[in-house]
């Protein structure tokens, strides 16, 4: 596995690397797709780093969460160190996007969509990092792949994880399209309902040698009981999005008495002002030179 990749006779760390690469394909798909929302450059720009920089806090927090959670159901027998873990953006993104919306003006259910698809197709750049990283391996498996942290072969549960994420960020860019007619604000709960189905099942080709992480609840381990409660509340969400027939419609148009729309209408104008104020001066230097050369 390979933990640091040598760049310019440097050693940087592989997660480093491998989610800039996938932060630069997310930022590029998310600009790409920004006439659908009714975004400027500018805006799918800003989004997209907002996604980028919040997902990584999102993951860090989730690891936090884990270590918290471990630490108390073994009443500190375990307590892992906490890491990087991406089920953060399902907890933590409808935060974001809602926190969002209220400064720009923007609809949420509109913001939630535009990030749904980039999102998950995180979720695919942090598997193949794990899987390089030889970290949250699978079971011993003879015809694996090779684990450093696990010693030997291991079933590449990560890869497989991220085959099948691949086809949920697929599917999430299909049904987004307006022929599907779908809500705005489905592409979500939909994507993570997609998702935790499959998390679900290749968790059972993990490995976990903690008994308290391995039969966290009701015979499921951590993540496997984190998947229920997320298809429960996307469910949830999805039957409140069809049931009420305000949610029908959703302007594309921002609100301008938001906070950062207003500030950046003032900032548009001032840019403007200037702007005009240069041309003026250029329109009276050409005025006073054409009169001199009349003379």
């Amino acid at each position: 596995m390979y933990q640091f990749i040598n760049i310019f006779g440097r050693q940087v760390s592989t997660l480093i690397v491998v989610y800039s690469i996938g932060g630069i394909i997310a930022a590029a798909s998310f600009i790409l797709k920004r006439e659908k929302y009714n975004y400027s450059f500018r805006k799918a720009l800003a989004y997209a780093l907002v996604l980028i920089g919040t997902g990584m806090i999102e993951l860090k927090l989730m690891g936090i969460i884990r270590t918290a959670v471990m630490t108390i159901v073994s009443s500190g027998e375990f307590s892992p160190k906490p890491s990087v873990r991406i089920f953060g953006a399902i907890l933590f993104q409808p935060i974001v996007a809602f926190v969002l919306s209220r400064l720009t003006g923007d609809s949420f259910r509109r913001v939630i969509d535009s990030f749904a698809p980039e999102t998950f197709l995180y979720f695919i750049v942090g598997k193949i990092s794990c899987h390089l990283e030889g970290c949250c391996h699978g079971f011993p498996y003879e015809k694996g792949v090779e684990s450093i942290i696990y010693g030997g072969r291991v079933f590449p549960v990560q890869l497989c994880e991220a085959a099948s994420t691949a086809v949920v960020v697929a599917i999430l860019y299909l049904i987004s399209k307006d022929k599907f007619k779908l809500r705005q604000g489905s592409l979500f709960p939909i994507g993570t309902i997609m998702y935790s189905v499959t998390r679900f099942f290749w968790e059972y080709f993990r490995y976990y040698d903690v008994v308290w992480e391995k039969e966290f609840f009701l015979g499921m381990n951590f993540w496997q009981t984190f998947c229920i409660i997320s298809i429960i509340v996307s469910v949830i969400w999805l039957v409140v999005l069809y049931s009420k027939a305000e949610y029908k419609n959703c302007s594309l148009q921002t609100n301008e008495k938001a906070p950062v729309a207003k500030a950046v209408a003032r900032y548009d104008a001032y840019v403007f002002e200037k702007k005009e104020a240069k041309r003026k001066e250029r329109k009276a230097e050409k005025n006073i030179v054409h009169h001199k050369k009349r003379k």
